[in-house]
């Protein structure tokens, strides 16, 4: 295999990020991919399962309800661009960055009232969405350097990459077996 490009390096970086965010939040990662798309420009994508279709945050739910289930999505969304930036400093995938820090906002708009509030909600989960990714690096080297190696990844093996990561904590983090999004030894905890 030849050696990636920095560009290529860092997209993997950025889908790693979201991914194994997207895990630890149990987002319903499914795929991972660094392959390309010409037509629309997209240099990587990672696919979770949708909110449920009767979940319209317009439909006056209580506010704690919509941001209990839209928080996860909004720190998985936001590691995709901080794990980039942690990997070298600057971002690389503007498109995906732009499309990202757009679904945040949309999200973030749903969860509390005010512009004001959406700043300062925003920033909050931008911070801790810093500190999660942070937590997680060892994870998300790993899942990058599987995603350099084959391109697209399944949840199964995503979860592979993340379990033989070099930090032991987080790997209670990472669910038993493929198809289950309870966490491991925190649910066992309880």
């Amino acid at each position: 295999m030849s050696r990636p490009s920095k560009r290529e390096a860092a997209t993997a970086h950025h889908e790693a990020g979201h991914a194994v965010v997207g895990v630890v939040q149990r987002t319903g990662v499914t795929i991972v991919s660094i392959v390309p798309n010409h037509e629309t420009g997209i240099v990587g994508h990672t696919k979770n399962r949708r909110l449920e279709r009767t979940f319209l945050p317009e439909d006056g739910r209580d506010p704690r309800d919509v941001r209990r289930r839209l928080e996860p999505h909004i720190l998985a969304a936001w590691a995709g661009v901080l794990a980039e930036r942690k990997y070298d400093g600057r971002r690389h995938n503007w498109d995906g960055a732009r499309i990202d820090l757009e679904d945040i906002a949309e999200m973030v708009h749903f969860c509390v009232k005010g512009e004001r509030q959406e700043r300062k909600y925003g920033e909050f989960l931008r911070v801790e969405a810093e500190d999660l990714v942070a937590f997680v690096w060892p994870q998300v080297e790993a899942v990058t350097a599987a995603l350099l190696s084959h391109r697209t990844l399944r949840r199964p093996a995503i979860l592979e990459a993340m379990r033989g990561s070099a930090l032991p904590g987080p790997r209670a983090l990472v669910p038993a077996r493929p198809d289950d999004d309870r966490i491991g030894t925190v649910q066992e905890e309880r």
